[in-house]
């Protein structure tokens, strides 16, 4: 399962930042087979540094290639592939019978 998400960040504070954080959720932390993060538009990959603050908790701390100034935006697309999460419904079938995935 492919997840990607668009958004735009804010620095609302007064000192520069370089930095982005985002969780995982913990129920899907095991099964995250790939994650990037990208500026808006562009192919090259920013740096990253994952985390695990106890078990269900997993940080990724994003380093941005400029600080952003007060209230400067940047927009990201955060891409996470995930695997073995689909489950087959119902589990088994005969080979004429339909199947889904959820």
């Amino acid at each position: 399962v492919k997840e990607k998400v668009s958004t735009t960040i804010e620095n609302i504070g007064t000192n520069s930042v370089s930095k982005y954080k985002f969780s995982v959720e913990s129920n899907l932390v095991d099964h995250v087979a790939f994650y990037g993060v990208y500026l808006d538009e562009s192919e090259e990959e920013l740096t990253m540094d994952r985390t695990s603050i106890d078990k269900t908790d997993n940080i990724v701390t994003v380093s941005l290639p400029e600080p952003l100034v007060p209230k400067q935006t940047v927009k990201l697309n955060i891409v996470l592939v995930y695997s073995h999460v689909l489950r087959p419904y119902p589990a088994s079938i005969r080979q004429a019978e339909r199947q889904l995935m959820l």
